[in-house]
Parts: C-alpha cells; structure tokens; sequence
C-alpha cells in the first residue's frame, strides 16, 4: 500500500500530501538533498526534463522506495512512497497522471508571479486515480470469473446487448450500480418488476438522465425520500402503459425542484414548465407567476454526453480527470509529431529508425544500412562529432547483424542495451576518479611510503568564457566540505577584474567554511606578471604553510591562437599540476573537439589533459554529444607491433609484409601522436619458440610446453627458426620506421619501444606481456601515464601478436581499433580469420586505411591532433 504522497517545490514547500502511513520526515528530505540539491543524479534520472516517473530510477532510502517525476518550468516534485517489500505496478502510472491533473488545475496559479498562496483542494482528484489504478491493476483472471459468473445469472436479452453501456431503463440511472442489481430482472412473472438499486458514487453528478419513451411521454422519477423504491410497468402491458402516457398528458405539469443531490422533489413548489398552456393561461396547481426571464443557451457538451441509447450523462469527476489526461497525450503526440524524423530527440527517435527492420527474420548488413545512415545523422544533429558517431553506429551494428526478429520491442532493447554498450566502453575513465584518495596520498603520505608531504595541485584551463572561475570555486567548496586547507591561486594576470573575481568568489567560500569546515586563502600578485612563475611560487608558498591542496585559476585562450597556446608548456613545467582540467562549455558543438585535441598537445611531452568539465549543459537541452565528443578525442596511441627486418625479409621472410609500410609511413608522417609504441620481439638464445631449441622438431610443428608454476598445464607451442635475437639485423626496426620515430621524438612526441618475449622459457605474442600471464612490460604503465584511452595497432603479424595485443588492450579496458591494411598475415585467411574474430568477438573497430584517412584529415602542425 502507499505510504504517503506528496507535491512540494524544489526548495521545500510542500503545495499537497496525503498520507496513509507515517513516514519519516527523512526520507523526502534525502531525496531533495541528494538528487535535487547536491545534484548526485542516479542515472538515468530526469532533473533537467519533465521525464515520465517510469524513466527516473527509483530512490532507495532505508526501507522506502520513492517514484518521482518533476515539472521543470514550475520547479515542482511529485513524490510517492512506499515500502520496498510492495509491488505496485500502478504507481509509474499513479506518478505521472498525478503530475498532469495537477498541472493543469493548479498550473496557471503557480505561473503567475509572486504567487505566494495556492489552494489545491485535490483530496477528491487523487482518490479517484487510486481508485481506478488499483481497480485496473486488479488480476484479469479474477475480473473475467466475474465478468462470466455476471452473464451466466444476467437474461439473454441484457447479457447478449449490454456491452459498454446499462440497459435502457426509464428514468434516473447512476453510473455506479451494481452488476448484482440485474439479476432482479430475471422474474417469470408478468408482475411489474423492482427497479434496480440505483445507489450513487461519492462524487455528485453521476448521474444518467432518460429520454422520453415515446411521444408525449415522460419516465417516471423517485421521490427524493421515497423509502422504497418505485417500480414500473412491465414493458409487455402496452395498454396500461398508454392509459398512464394520456393521463399524464392531460394533467398540467407540476412543478418541481432539484435538491444538492441532484434529486427532483415532486412535492416542490417551484416551476420548472415555463411553455404556457394551449389556452395561453397560466398554470393553476399552486405554480408562482414569477419566473426567470429567458435562458441563454448552453452547450451541452459542457456538462454532458448523450450515448448511442437516449441516456444523457452529466459529467462526473470521472470524465473531468479523464478529459484532462486525454487533452496532454493529445499534446504529446502533436509535439512528437512536429519534431519530424532526426529532429525528434531522445531515443525513440533512434528506435523510429528500425521499424522496417523487424518481422521474424535474421538481420543482416543490408537491413540495417538505411537505419544505420540515419542513426548517424541523427547523432550529428545531437554534436556528437563524425568519428564518434560512427563507432556508435558499428557498435550497435555488430550487436544486431545475425539477431532473429521476434517483435519490435526485442529490437528496440537491443538497440539500447548495444549503445549503452558502446557509451559506456568510451566514457569510462582509464584512470582514477578517486580525487580525495590521490589528495590524501600526496598530502597525507603514510609512513611506510617514504614519501615527502607536499600539496595536491590542480590546474583549470580552457578558452574565454566558459566558466573557468566558477567551476574552480565548485571544486574549491567540495574541498572545504571534506575539512581540506586550500590555496586558490589567480594566475590569469591578463584579464581584467580576473583577480578580483577570485577574490569575491574566495571572500564567500572562506563564509561558508565556517559551516562546511576546512580553509581557503588567495594567492595573487596582481596584473601583469608571469603566469608560470605565479604558479610555481604559489605551490613553494602551499608546502611552506602546510595546505592540502592548490587550485590553479588560468588565463582563457583561443585554442587556435599558437601564441598563447604556446606558453602552457612553460606553465605546465613549472607549475607541475597533478591534475590538468580543462573547462569546455556544452554550446560550442563540435567545435569542442578541436578545442580539446589543441589543448591536450600543448602542455609539452608527457603531460595532456587528466579531464574535462563540461559546463552550460542546462542550455542546449539534448544536444549532449560534447561531452561524448569530449572523451572520444581525448588520447590516441599509435602502437607499431613487431615491424623489424626478421619479419619481413630476414629469417621468416614475409612476401606480403612489404605491403603495410606505405600506410604505416602515412600514419607517421601525417598524424601527430601524444604516444607512439614500437614493439620489438627479443629472444634471448635457446628460446622455447626456436626450432633448434627442441632436437628433432621440425620448423613450424608444435611442441607442448609446460606452464612456468605448474607441470599439470601446458600450451601449445609453434617453433620457428631462430629470429629477432638481441643485437642482431634482425631484431631491429625496418629502416624506414626507425628513422621516421628517431626523427619524431624530437618533435614533442612521446616514443615508447617495449622488448617483449625475453623469457627464456615462455612466449610473448603481446606487447602487454608474456602468453602465460607471468611478466608484464611496461607498456600497460606508459599508456596509464599518457593518459592514453585509445590504440591504434598496425604491424606483424595479424593472427598472432597483433592478435593478442589487441585482445590483451580490450581486456584492459583501451578502446582498440586496428587498421587492416597496415597489419598482415602469413596469408590472407589467416588474416581475415583473425580480423573477424577481433571484431566479432572482442569489440575490436576494424577499418582500413581510406576510411581512417577520411575521418582524420587533420594535417600535421600546431593545430592537430
């Protein structure tokens, strides 16, 4: 059962409850204070937009749960609770249909400003929508046993023409009569039969006016305190029925009143019969000979309904609450229907796209391509960039290709469950999040760790305007709320009243840790001077007086400007942040993406952005794809695996290695990398992969080899002829690759080169490590420390080292794309064979050297990657 609910606005005041059972005051209270204020929205959630309460995940608190929904434009909650144990299936519905009644009798009252009193008398509203949810929700087998037991005892004549609407019987009728009431209408007897019980519902108005059985004819209606009901003549006695009809023809009419019940008094005084008699005198049984003037007409749709039978029905509460959820899904509707194709947002308008892609058959390529072009496009339209959008779309590609059919909303879910697939591979952090944890290491270093106190230092950075400041001073109030001592410092010495503005911001911050704890003081040293070295004496300043933390405040810069771009280089080297932020607001649009890759190359080698803040999201309302756009662009690797001489002309000559090193050098000469890997095989003498290493085993046969740890397990093991050993021709890079990377390092590029398979007794096809899981090189520890998130491995051979390093880098969580034809095999079956399982299998993005080309044309230089 329901516990309580209520209608309150964002800041607290409650505008209606009801409550079954008492609940804590706390538990509405941690709702408002977790999701509304400290805004730790669930995901999922809808804070920003009036989301239905079915899309908002359910609050848990103690052993409550609570649905809500809000209005954003009136800044209203509509909360219900109930215990956890209960299952109520009704209360999404009981949600959302509360919201609307309510928006629509209350709403024009709390739009007017400076509305300070709002009466809502909506005890009666609310009941009926229990009441009719619960009566819904009721078990269909219980409903159809009544519904059969009804018509077995009910006469032919009314269960076989009932339907939807009562018999038609003469006179007043209520919409809230029992089904039990017919049976009375089962008697044989030729008698007059007892009209059935006409008992009203609660609310007033319910009621079924008759119209007249024949010409000249009027029903008969009960007295207003008859005791006992009236009965009628059976319909089979035509005569007494006409005797009755002209006797009543020729008696005047009498007058008659209505009392609040909607009941007629035919003892009443009052008149009703206002057309004069054929004599043109007035009425002469005791009626006035004052009446109203004339009556100005009135719709009748407005308090009524006539049915297919003659029986008016005036409008009850019923028909009002029902005429209000019809209008707003009227409304929903035409405004899904004026935001035409890709337009619509949301993810109905993605699963719209599939609609002729269902019916019982197994997908295929060709059946998602017109889908696929336009979910593209439709992703564009939300600022997601190019490249983003299409690895969305092959994600959710591969998850359907080969899916059979069933019903259109199997696809829709699979559609769903494939982007958020796809989402969540891209945004989730390669690194920690855990702010307070990295904070507390460096500044509360334990003993044991041998390590200097010194202060956390973090650096804001981004173009004009974005709110650089402000979120500063967030980051600022979060620290003071977990009691840390914290120095702002203003190093934006260009801008003016920059200095000022952090002072006003550190003035209220340094009010409000009165209550939230902690300290916060200003570092600055006015206009005009060096950034780099402000920055740099400020964190000698932190560490000399004992503060945890020290907030950077940075001057805005165009990213394009190379001038400006220029000195974060200076910056970052004095000032040495642990964190990097930059600030990015959500209204630029693609735009964002050039932002970030400038920003990110611009700090010098082997520093780049830790992360972003994206702020003004409030404003572009679901055009969100920055903050995709943002994460996607972020860090890329280029990772060469195993392009030395013994693969490809040495001792296991290659014929179709040669083919890779155009696309390769393109890849060098073209792009500018944060981070380029060079993998090199580097057998120690004897190796286990040697042929001669295992007397009588011929070249390219299999040997069993017994894991390090334990002679119970084995693998098997290819031997090869002796290649790639240390020092040797062979062992090192094609000429071409080592002058292109001994030429890059000095061009702020990062070159990383990792020797793998130096276990005298274990393999290593990965660069990550040996086939046993035993030693690990460092290239996992490189990638964490670029903050790379992304590879992209070209090189030898596909089916087995550029196989399990890209197996190995989706383990790790990279988000790996492979370029086909910069990698080959020992033959094209071989290749293909592996290209397949690496796509199909372990999510690995599979393209060719066109399409990367087509989707990076940035060309090398200070604007770049």
């Amino acid at each position: 059962m329901l516990d309580t609910f209520e209608i309150l606005t964002t800041s607290g005041v409650v505008l209606w409850s009801k409550t079954y059972s008492p609940i804590s005051p706390a538990i509405i209270n941690s709702l408002i204070t977790n999701v509304f204020i400290e805004e730790r929205t669930l995901p999922g959630a809808g804070v920003a937009d009036d989301i239905s309460a079915a899309n908002n995940p359910p609050y848990k608190y103690d052993q409550h749960t609570l649905k809500w929904t809000t209005v954003k434009e009136l800044n209203i909650i509509f909360v219900a609770v109930y215990r956890s144990l209960l299952h109520l299936s009704w209360i999404d519905k009981l949600v959302d249909n509360i919201k609307t009644i309510f928006v629509d009798l209350y709403g024009d009252q709390l739009r007017k400003p400076h509305t300070t009193v709002v009466e809502c008398h909506f005890d009666d509203y609310f009941d009926q929508q229990v009441r009719e949810l619960e009566k819904t929700a009721l078990n269909q087998d219980t409903r159809t046993a009544e519904s059969t037991a009804f018509i077995e005892q009910a006469p032919i004549s009314i269960s076989g023409d009932l339907g939807d609407e009562p018999p038609p019987l003469p006179g007043l009728l209520s919409r809230g009569q029992s089904k039990n009431n017919y049976r009375d209408l089962t008697s044989n007897d030729s008698t007059p039969i007892a009209t059935p019980d006409t008992s009203r519902p609660s609310t007033p108005g319910g009621h079924l006016l008759t119209g007249k059985s024949g010409p000249g004819g009027k029903g008969s209606r009960r007295a207003r305190k008859a005791a006992n009901t009236p009965t009628y003549q059976s319909s089979g006695d035509e005569t007494s029925a006409k005797k009755t009809r002209a006797a009543r023809s020729a008696a005047p009419k009498k007058g008659r009143k209505w009392d609040a019940d909607g009941l007629a008094d035919e003892d009443s005084d009052t008149p009703l019969d206002y057309s004069a008699p054929a004599n043109g005198a007035n009425s002469t049984d005791g009626i006035s000979s004052d009446r109203p003037g004339a009556v100005e007409e009135v719709d009748q749709a407005t308090w009524g309904s006539k049915t297919g039978k003659g029986q008016f029905v005036l409008k009850d509460l019923d028909d009002q609450v029902h005429s209000i959820l019809a209008s707003a899904d009227v409304k929903k509707e035409s405004s899904a229907e004026s935001s035409k194709g890709l337009v619509g947002s949301g993810f109905s308008a993605i699963g719209g796209l599939f609609r002729n892609v269902v019916g019982g058959k197994t997908l295929t390529k060709a059946d998602l391509d017109k889908a696929m072009k336009g979910m593209e496009d439709h992703l564009l339209r939300k600022n997601v960039a190019r490249e983003a959008a299409i690895r969305l779309c092959e994600g959710v590609e591969r998850e359907l290709i080969g899916v059979k059919t069933g019903n259109f909303e199997s696809v829709q879910a699979k559609i769903q469950t494939a982007m958020e697939s796809s989402l969540r591979k891209i945004l989730t952090p390669t690194s920690s999040l855990d702010l307070l944890r990295e904070i507390d290491a460096v500044a509360s270093p334990s003993a044991l760790s041998m390590q200097k106190r010194r202060p956390y230092v973090i650096s804001i950075v981004g173009v004009n305007g974005v709110g650089k400041s402000t979120n500063l001073s967030k980051i600022c109030f979060f620290l003071l709320q977990n009691k840390y001592k914290v120095l702002v410092v203003a190093c934006d010495t260009f801008r003016s009243g920059a200095v000022e503005q952090l002072a006003v911001h550190v003035r209220n911050l340094k009010e409000l840790s009165a209550r939230e704890g902690g300290e916060v003081e200003l570092y600055q040293k006015g206009y005009g001077k060096d950034a780099a070295n402000v920055a740099k004496d400020s964190v000698a300043f932190a560490a000399s007086e004992g503060f945890d933390v020290v907030l950077i405040d940075t001057a805005g810069r165009r990213h394009n400007d190379t001038r400006l771009m220029s000195s974060l280089e200076k910056f970052a080297k004095f000032a040495n942040p642990d964190k990097i932020l930059m600030v990015g607001e959500a209204l630029v649009g693609t735009d964002s993406v050039a932002q970030a890759r400038n920003f990110n190359t611009s700090f010098g080698a082997g520093r780049s952005l830790d992360g972003f803040i994206i702020s003004k999201c409030d404003t572009v309302g679901d055009m969100v794809g920055t903050l995709f756009s943002h994460k996607l662009h972020k860090n890329t690797a280029l990772v060469l695996i195993d392009i030395q001489n013994d693969f490809i002309s040495g001792s296991l000559n290659n014929s179709r290695a040669p083919a890779i090193l155009p696309n390769v050098y393109s890849l060098l000469d073209t792009q500018e990398w944060p981070l380029i890997i060079a993998s090199q095989d580097w057998h120690p003498e004897g190796h286990v992969s040697f042929a001669s290493a295992h007397p009588g085993v011929a070249q390219f046969e299999t040997v069993q080899n017994p894991f390090a740890d334990s002679s119970n397990f084995v693998e098997t093991q290819t031997v090869y002829p002796d290649h790639c050993v240390p020092e040797t021709w062979g062992s090192q890079l094609e000429d071409g690759i080592k002058s292109r990377l001994h030429n890059l390092e000095g061009y702020r590029t990062s070159v990383q080169y990792i020797k793998k398979a130096q276990n005298h007794s274990i393999d290593s096809y990965s660069a990550f490590g040996d086939n046993q899981y035993r030693r690990f090189t460092t290239l996992d520890s490189e990638l964490r420390i670029h903050s790379i998130d992304k590879l992209i491995i070209t090189g030898l051979v596909t089916s087995a080292c550029v196989r399990g390093t890209a197996i190995d880098g989706t383990k790790l969580g990279y988000n790996v794309t492979i370029i086909s034809d910069a990698t080959e095999g020992t033959s094209q079956e071989s290749k293909d064979a592996a290209l397949k399982e690496l796509s199909q299998v372990w999510g690995v993005y599979v393209m060719n050297m066109t399409e990367w080309q087509a989707e990076n044309p940035v060309p090398k230089g200070p604007s770049g990657w």
